[in-house]
């Protein structure tokens, strides 16, 4: 009987170690797997932002944050929030672009990572800049809407934020326009020009082009303003952007019956 009892007991103890290792080992295998799918998400989402899907990037940067919460990874978790606070400023849902870009700052502080800390610091103050610029422009202080923005284009060279930059440029440009200053115009929306299209950012690049086509009508370069307007047309048309289409086709007829 004692035997038995302590055969019974062996047992036991022999079925708890090998469903101690099993689980174990099936952790690990669930882990790799979960790391595997977390990869490919994060890539995946990456490839449609170069491609300028930037819905399509949010989709996938969304699977990849839920992925390093099931694993319970703070650092791909934070990543995954900053690549998000990034998408959301391209497609220009500002204040859900800096709330990620909080969320990814809290995080940041708690597991003391101090780059990711940095880059999600940067992000912060570059929005309030923009924020601040557009604000003063809007009430006329022109200057210091200049400043704010300059102060926001050195903030994203220094970061090699080139989505922040475009964005700025672009914006800054628009100040000078309100001064009279048509050459600073024209300087900025090529240089936003040339990033947007490195980005393959095409709303912004219809945007640039648009304001290059007002720039050329204003100097009375009807060709080469019909050109940019022609170029921002074909792009409103792909992105369905009907507010843009037909604010390019309304300037083309115009021109067209200026040149008879």
């Amino acid at each position: 009987m004692k035997y038995h009892k302590k055969l019974i007991f062996i047992n036991l103890v022999t079925l708890f170690f090998v469903f101690h290792f099993f689980s174990l080992g099936l952790f690990s295998f669930n882990r790799i797997g979960l790391d595997q799918e977390y990869a490919q998400f994060f890539a995946k989402a990456k490839k449609s932002k170069e491609l300028g899907k930037f819905d399509e990037s949010i989709k996938l940067f969304e699977e990849s944050l839920a992925v390093a919460k099931k694993i319970n990874d703070g650092k791909r978790e934070c990543e995954s929030l900053l690549k998000l606070g990034l998408s959301y400023w391209n497609i220009a849902q500002f204040k859900t672009s800096s709330l990620h870009y909080k969320h990814a700052l809290e995080l940041a502080e708690k597991l003391d990572l101090k780059y990711l800390q940095e880059k999600c610091r940067s992000s912060l103050e570059l929005y309030m800049l923009y924020k601040e610029g557009k604000k003063t422009r809007s009430s006329g202080e022109y200057e210091k809407s200049i400043e704010y923005f300059e102060q926001a284009i050195h903030l994203a060279e220094k970061s090699r934020g080139q989505e922040h930059k475009l964005k700025c440029l672009r914006q800054l440009s628009q100040t000078y326009w309100e001064l009279d200053n048509y050459s600073k115009f024209f300087r900025l929306n090529e240089k936003a020009l040339m990033i947007a299209q490195s980005l393959n950012h095409r709303k912004e690049e219809g945007i640039c082009l648009f304001n290059l086509g007002i720039y050329y009508w204003n100097k009375d370069n009807y060709s080469k303003a019909l050109s940019c307007y022609e170029k921002a047309l074909i792009i409103a048309q792909s992105l369905k952007n009907k507010e843009s289409e037909s604010a390019c086709l309304n300037n083309i007829g115009i021109i067209y019956e200026k040149i008879g």
